[in-house]
């Protein structure tokens, strides 16, 4: 597995021509035009390692279809079950790998174009600073209320060096939601402009969760 995730590491943005190694096409919503794009070459492309990615899964398949009639209806159930659930994580693997790839390559494509009027913010909710005690018991340990604290990480480039500037917020409570996230947002911003009098652009590098990409996130984080 690990030579597989090296090659693909390597080759997927070299053999483009290889459906699955290409971004462009691979992560293009075929239902949606508003999430595809087109490439301006043809797919026709195979690699050896994907190939025989699918042979292995292939050959599992079959191997478990041979042995059916040797199992009881609970072991066909679950070989089955184990089975179908590896094969689709494997496939969910390879395809984090190349939106890994894809989306660290839009990092560093925001790297070079930075200049003394932008900056990039890359933001996280860290995990939660729990209070411990000495010799602390087990049922000491669980349920307890942790300190929610918010990491924002600041890139710009000075004279052609990439400088960083780390924002911590520490909440003695709160819900991670989009009000704080908005209210993090609000205070670096603003320290960030003290710091920056030209700063006109910002760049947002968030993940997935709700309290980033709703609708008052989105809107507030333009009027700040």
């Amino acid at each position: 597995m690990n030579l597989f995730i090296n090659h693909l590491q390597v080759h997927v943005c070299q053999s483009s021509t290889v459906a699955d190694h290409c971004r462009t096409f691979a992560l293009s919503d075929p239902d949606n035009t508003s999430f595809r794009g087109e490439c301006d070459h043809l797919h026709n492309g195979t690699c050896d390692r994907c190939a025989f990615l699918h042979s292995a899964l292939a050959e599992v398949e079959s191997g478990l279809a041979t042995e059916m009639e040797n199992l009881t209806d609970d072991e066909k159930e679950e070989f089955s079950f184990k089975v179908a659930q590896a094969t689709d994580n494997i496939l969910a693997w390879k395809a984090h790998i190349l939106r890994s790839i894809h989306q660290d390559r839009a990092r560093v494509e925001l790297l070079d174009m930075l200049d003394e009027t932008s900056v990039l913010l890359v933001q996280d909710w860290a995990m939660k600073y729990l209070p411990r005690k000495y010799a602390e018991s087990q049922t000491d340990w669980f349920g307890k209320c942790g300190i929610p604290w918010h990491v924002s990480v600041t890139f710009r480039k000075c004279d052609e060096q990439i400088e960083l500037l780390t924002f911590c917020h520490i909440f003695k409570s709160c819900t991670q939601d989009s009000s704080a996230v908005v209210a993090v947002m609000a205070n670096v911003i603003e320290q960030l402009k003290s710091t920056m009098p030209r700063m006109d652009t910002v760049f947002y590098r968030q993940d997935n969760a709700g309290c980033y990409h709703c609708e008052a996130s989105i809107i507030c984080a333009s009027i700040i």
